[in-house]
C-alpha cells in the first residue's frame, strides 16, 4: 500500500519505516500519525518480519509536533484535541508493543515527539551530531504524551533535568542517560546497523520475540517476582519447541569433551 508520510519496505524478515516529510524535519502531524498508526497496526500481526527499523528521510530524524497542527489545535474544543491526541498515544503504544525487534536510528534535529519515538523502541542507534531537546516547556506546553515511554529509558532526575529545562542536549549526553544505546560517527548508522541486526539474528528469533514479550511484562509491573505461572510457562513453551531441542543438542555435541 501507498502512504503519504511514510515509506516502507519489508525485505528478509526486515521491515524498514521511514518517515517521510523532510521538508518539515518529519515533524508529527495527524496525516503522518494515522499512516503510522495503521503500519504498526498491520506489523503487529505479521509474523513474517521479525526486526523493524525506524528511521527519518533527510537530515533529521523527527522534530517532534508540527506547531502549525498545533496551532490549529489551539482552535479546537477539548474533545477535539482528546480525540487526535489520543491517536497520537495508542500510536506509541503500538510501537512500544510491537512484538518484532524495534531498532530507531536518531540523526540530526530530535526533538519533542521525536525523542518519545526513540524511546518507545528497543534499541537507538544515533549519530553523533544530533541535536535533542524537550522543547515543549518553552511553548507554554509538556511533553505528557511522550513521558511514560521516555521513563522506561531514563532516571527520574534525568526527567527533570530535560524536561524542566527543555535545554538542548547532545547524542554523548543521551548515551549517558539511557535515551541511546550506541552513538557513530556521522554516516555510520546503516553499518552499524547491519551489524547489530547480525547479532540480533544469531539467536533464535523465536525466543528472543517472547524473551522480548516477557521483559515488556515484567518492567510494565504485570509479572512479579512473586508470578511464577507466567515465568514458568514461558521456559516451558521454549523447552518444548523444536528449534531450542535442535539448538541444545548442537550445543551438547559442541561442547562434549574430547570433541
Amino acid at each position: 500500500m501507498d502512504y503519504r508520510f511514510v515509506k516502507i519496505k519489508k525485505e528478509n524478515g526486515i521491515c524498514r519505516i521511514m518517515l517521510n516529510r523532510q521538508e518539515k524535519q518529519n515533524a508529527f502531524h495527524p496525516g503522518l500519525i494515522a499512516e503510522l498508526n495503521q503500519i504498526l497496526n498491520q506489523l503487529g500481526k505479521d509474523d513474517s518480519v521479525q526486526f523493524v527499523v525506524l528511521e527519518g528521510k533527510g537530515k533529521s530524524f523527527c522534530s517532534g509536533a508540527d506547531l502549525s497542527w498545533f496551532s490549529e489545535a489551539t482552535t479546537l474544543s477539548e474533545k477535539e484535541n482528546k480525540a487526535q491526541f489520543e491517536l497520537l498515544v495508542k500510536m506509541l503504544q503500538r510501537l512500544y508493543n510491537l512484538p518484532q525487534v524495534t531498532i530507531a536510528l536518531g540523526k540530526g534535529n530530535i526533538f519533542g515527539g521525536g525523542i518519545g519515538l526513540l524511546s518507545a523502541c528497543d534499541f537507538v542507534l544515533m549519530e553523533e551530531s544530533s541535536v535533542l531537546a524537550f522543547s515543549e516547556v518553552h511553548l507554554g506546553l509538556v511533553p505528557a504524551t511522550i513521558l511514560p515511554f521516555v521513563a522506561t529509558r531514563i532516571s527520574l532526575q534525568q526527567v527533570r533535568k530535560q524536561m524542566l529545562t527543555g535545554k538542548y542536549f547532545s547524542a554523548e549526553e543521551a548515551l549517558k542517560t539511557g535515551l541511546a544505546d550506541f552513538v557513530f560517527a556521522e554516516g555510520q548508522l546503516e553499518t552499524e546497523l547491519n551489524k547489530l541486526l547480525t547479532d540480533l539474528q544469531k539467536p533464535s528469533s523465536d525466543a528472543v520475540l517472547d524473551c522480548k514479550k516477557l521483559i515488556n511484562k515484567v518492567y510494565s509491573g504485570e509479572v512479579k517476582t512473586d508470578d511464577y505461572e507466567a515465568t514458568v510457562n514461558t521456559l516451558v513453551k521454549r523447552i518444548a519447541s523444536d528449534e531450542a531441542k535442535e539448538r541444545i543438542g548442537v550445543f551438547l555435541k559442541k561442547t562434549k569433551p574430547g570433541t
